[in-house]
């Protein structure tokens, strides 16, 4: 694992009573897996009030996430290449089309949802 890299899991989240000593300008690599209510209710926010500068790559699994929360955070992780999205369920195949014509600028990786949560 790169030497800024961050891989919470839902029990390491509940571990920050302050979800910025988790987070830091220079983080390159993060992954979140079954972050529920994690993502959308705070860390969307953290990222949007302190940009994540340094941030290349992006992996979100099995996470209850809204397309317009996840595109405030592509915003302001202006040198992402790489966006990972596994199993979550919020996001639907017209949401991958409409981020891949936003941020042509990413990589939009490992789409992949449970068939009966499909659009």
């Amino acid at each position: 694992i790169p030497l800024h890299t961050i891989i919470p899991t839902s029990s390491h989240m509940k571990d920050c009573p302050n979800i910025n000593v988790c987070m830091s300008p220079s983080l390159t690599t993060l992954r979140l897996v079954s972050c529920f209510g994690v993502f959308s209710k705070q860390l969307a926010n953290v990222i949007k009030e302190s940009p994540l500068l340094e941030l290349h790559s992006l992996e979100l699994e099995n996470i209850d996430l809204i397309v317009r929360k996840l595109t405030a955070v592509l915003e302001s992780c202006p040198v992402l290449e790489v966006l990972g999205l596994q199993y979550c369920f919020l996001i639907g195949s017209n949401d991958e089309h409409a981020l891949r014509a936003e941020f042509t600028r990413i990589k939009i990786t490992t789409l992949k949802w449970d068939d009966e949560c499909r659009d």
